[in-house]
């Protein structure tokens, strides 16, 4: 991106060999550089944000990482009474309201 050069548009060809790259004009304007600066600081915080809000996630990743199916074929090997099953369904239920 340092020799992206600035558009002529002058139409003058003498101009074509005394191009400076534009990389070089926008740092030079000290107001283009503290508003890059700002941005960037802003997207970094941004980032960092959403980064902490997802960690609050990743104690029901399983949710989403575990296959239902191996995981209701284990349940059901076990051969499972009702009273396994209602136990599952509340402690579904707790994990609902957790994240609600």
């Amino acid at each position: 991106y340092k020799s992206v050069y600035d558009w002529d548009l002058s139409g003058d060809d003498e101009d074509l060999a005394v191009q400076t790259p534009f990389f070089d004009r926008i740092t030079k304007d000290i107001e283009l550089v503290r508003v890059a600066l700002l941005l960037t600081g802003c997207i970094q915080g941004v980032r960092n944000t959403v980064s902490d809000y997802l960690q609050t996630f990743t104690q029901y990743d399983w949710l989403w990482k575990s296959d239902k199916e191996v995981e209701f074929q284990k349940f059901s090997a076990a051969n499972p009474v009702l009273n396994d099953y209602e136990v599952q369904l509340r402690r579904f239920g707790v994990i609902q309201k957790e994240i609600e």
